[in-house]
Parts: structure tokens; C-alpha cells; sequence
């Protein structure tokens, strides 16, 4: 990194730095001093890079320590999911189909959110061309909150628009496939030809791959996810051991953290995927939602650095072995015992994966007898440090002692009477 730029004043050549991000120079204190009323809303350890392969990505401008703060971001866009249950468009909170907007007929979770401020320019325009939604049910999930985000995005002011379309959308790339083609018939139609929003169809299916290429899911209480588009977060680059963990305040703001020391030039990264699925389902999902394949230091190692996250026990040696993938960047390569070396083809692995994962997700959570249920069924078959194993026992300790019949009391009073 270069020990020598220009002032940010007054632009001569200078050799000092800022002591917090190391990417600002000054010709003298009184100078730095001056500046800082605009830098410290700014003032960060990284910067952005770029990279013919990797495009722009963010990298450590400084020695940052583990449990640092690295950086705040503010979402550039904010909504619910394509599908979702029904959301307040206010708050993003739980809404009820009884109460609906008084403007637009989309249901809030009480009356005072028809005038949230996020709410109102939405509001009007559905207004102004007489469209009302009709929602009845609100016991499933819903495909007409995919419009929202697309429409939150065409009424934002052109400082922000040129930011989201300076983001990664791989519209080429998605253009082709069964999704874009639904969102070209229902987004872009209720958009462009009902609500007659002035935006070109590139530009609504642009958004969309911008979305799903750099959006974070945000969970709130109630079971809300959301997604939010945080422009300085979305150059992080993915990794499947990633430096970084991040959180939401109620603001929605990202507060990105480091996870282990991170050194001066190495990037930042964040990962895109569950850090419980097994290599095959990150790079399946990084593939179809991300564009990319791969090769971190993880996916490239059958044994996922020592997790086992796809490992299952071998039924030909009693479950002595474990059987792993041969090539785990080959998605077709065989898998074997590494104890007796007895073989089992990938079609094997991914057929027995989806059904695994079908049925833990259709596994009732609110007790836990059938997550403990699906760890006895499948002991013999699952690593104890599987994916799908992990799963169930992640939902096991955030069931035990919350729900009513498991609560701590009742716990530790069959302990203390079993043990």
C-alpha cells in the first residue's frame, strides 16, 4: 500500500496518513483537521480493490483484531422477499390480512403504519393509479410481495439508483432462466404496464439480479425475513470460512465484525451461504444464486477442514469409516469409505441430501420429539457432526427451555430426579 498521496484538501503530495483507515492523506495536522467533519463518517480500515476476476472487493487498509468493529451500513434497499408471508409495509413486522392499508389495501400490523415514512411514496403512487391489493389469506406464503423491493427501487432518488446499478446483477446470465421469465410476466407487468412506472424492463429484472446477487437476509422476530441491499457490505467477498460476522440494529444498520485478526491487505469477506450445509449444497446455492463456482480452501477439502459437514458413516464397515467425496469440486465424483474404501456414487449422496433436508425441513419445531426423533432414526447414517445433524441439534437448544412443557424449571426438575 502506498506510503505517499495527495492532500484531501488542498491535494498536494503528502506522506501523512489517517491513523484510522490508512487510505486518506494529509499535507499537514491543520488540514486533517479540518477534513474530518466529512472523513469521520467515512473513516474505515478498508478500501475498495479491484480485480480483473474478482471485480471490486474490500480489503484491510490496516491490522484489524478479532472483535473489532470494521465498519456500519446503512441499506440502500429494504423489503420483504420475493415470497413472504404477509409483512407490514410500515415496519416489517407481522401483518394481519384484517388490517389493511386504508390507501393501497396492503396489509399492516396496525393502523398508524399507512403513514410510516418508508411507506407513503409506495402508497401514493398504487393510489394515484387506482390499484388496491387484495389479499384474504394469510396462512401462506405469498408471491405478490416480489414486486416491492423493484418498486421501492424506481422511486428512489438517482444518487441512489446509479449505486444499485453499480452492483453485480448477472442479468445475462439469469436472463435465460424459468425465474426471470415469471418475473418479466408478473413484476415487470405490474410495474411498468399497471402502476405505468417509468423504468425499462432491463432495469426491473436488473434490480432483481442485483438482489439476489448481493442482498442480505434479515430475520426479525415473528418470523419476518427481509432483504436488504447494504452497498459497502455487497463488496465483501464470499468465502465459506469467512473473517467477518455481521448483525442488525433495530434500524436495520449492518455492524460488520472480525471474527479472527485480519492483516493489512488480506480481504474482508463475508459468506453467502449457510456455514451449516454441507460443500455440495454451498456450491449448489453459490452457483445458482451467486453465479460462481467455489474453491475456497473448504469446498476443495473432503473432510471440510476437519467438520465433516457431508460426512456420512459407512454401512459397509459398520460406520467405522466415513464416506466423503474423492473430488469434492467435481460434483460428480464418486464418494468412498475412507476405513474399507467401498464406493457410493454422487447421485447416491444428492438424492439422499434432498430428502434429508425435505423432511428435517418439514419436522415440526414447536417441541422437540421429532428433531429428536430424526437424530435417532439417522444415527447410523449421520456423522455426528453432519449437516443435517447439526441442524436439528441447532433447533434442539433453541427449543429447550423456550417452549411451554421444556421450559428450565421443568428441566432441571426431571434432572434432578432421572440423574
Amino acid at each position: 500500500m502506498s506510503t505517499e498521496g495527495k492532500c484531501a484538501v488542498c491535494l498536494v503530495e503528502a506522506a501523512q496518513q489517517c491513523a484510522g483507515c490508512k487510505a486518506v492523506f494529509y499535507c499537514g495536522r491543520e488540514h486533517q483537521k479540518q477534513h474530518w467533519g466529512r472523513h469521520r463518517f467515512e473513516c474505515r480500515p478498508i478500501k475498495v480493490a479491484e480485480d480483473p476476476v474478482q471485480g471490486r472487493y474490500l480489503v484491510a487498509t490496516k491490522n484489524i483484531s478479532q472483535g473489532d468493529l470494521i465498519f456500519t451500513d446503512s441499506p440502500l434497499l429494504i423489503g420483504p422477499k420475493m415470497v413472504s408471508s404477509p409483512i407490514c409495509l410500515g415496519c416489517h413486522q407481522p401483518a394481519s390480512v384484517d388490517c389493511p392499508c386504508p390507501g393501497c389495501g396492503w396489509p399492516l400490523c396496525g393502523p398508524e403504519c399507512a403513514n410510516a415514512p418508508q411507506h407513503q411514496a409506495e402508497c401514493k403512487l398504487m393510489k394515484d393509479k387506482g390499484f388496491r391489493a387484495d389479499i384474504k389469506d394469510g396462512s401462506k406464503p405469498l408471491s405478490e410481495y416480489a414486486c416491492i423491493v423493484p418498486l421501492r427501487y424506481s422511486l428512489l432518488p438517482e444518487e441512489k439508483i446509479k449505486k444499485v446499478k453499480s452492483l453485480q446483477s448477472h442479468l445475462e446470465t439469469r436472463r435465460v432462466t424459468p425465474l426471470y421469465t415469471v418475473l418479466r410476466n408478473n413484476v415487470v407487468g405490474f410495474l411498468a404496464m399497471r402502476l405505468q412506472v417509468e423504468v425499462t424492463e432491463d432495469d426491473i429484472l436488473g434490480v432483481c439480479g442485483v438482489m439476489d446477487t448481493n442482498a442480505y437476509e434479515i430475520r426479525r422476530n415473528g418470523g419476518v425475513k427481509l432483504r436488504g441491499l447494504y452497498p459497502l457490505a455487497s463488496l465483501m467477498n464470499h468465502d465459506c470460512v469467512p473473517n467477518t460476522r455481521h448483525v442488525f440494529d433495530r434500524d436495520d444498520k449492518m455492524l460488520v465484525f472480525a471474527t479472527v485478526d485480519i492483516s493489512k491487505g488480506s480481504p474482508v469477506t463475508s459468506t453467502y451461504t449457510h456455514a451449516l450445509w454441507s460443500t455440495h449444497q454451498r456450491r449448489a446455492h453459490l452457483r445458482a444464486t451467486k453465479c460462481f463456482e467455489c474453491r475456497c480452501v473448504r469446498c476443495s477439502d473432503p473432510a471440510e477442514l476437519g467438520t465433516y459437514l457431508g460426512a456420512i458413516l459407512c454401512s459397509k464397515c459398520a460406520g467405522k469409516g466415513k464416506v466423503l467425496s474423492t473430488a469434492p469440486l467435481d460434483d460428480a465424483a464418486p464418494w468412498q469409505c475412507n476405513n474399507c474404501q467401498a464406493q457410493m456414487t454422487a447421485k447416491q449422496i444428492v438424492w439422499g441430501n434432498q430428502a434429508l433436508q425435505k423432511e428435517l425441513e418439514q419436522v415440526d419445531k414447536n417441541g422437540p420429539q421429532q428433531l429428536e426423533a430424526f437424530l435417532e432414526r439417522y444415527k447410523a447414517i449421520l456423522h455426528p457432526t453432519n449437516g443435517h445433524a447439526l441442524q436439528a441439534k441447532l433447533a434442539l437448544t433453541q427449543i429447550y427451555g423456550n417452549v411451554p412443557g421444556f421450559l428450565l424449571k421443568v428441566l432441571f426438575f426431571f434432572k434432578d430426579i432421572y440423574i
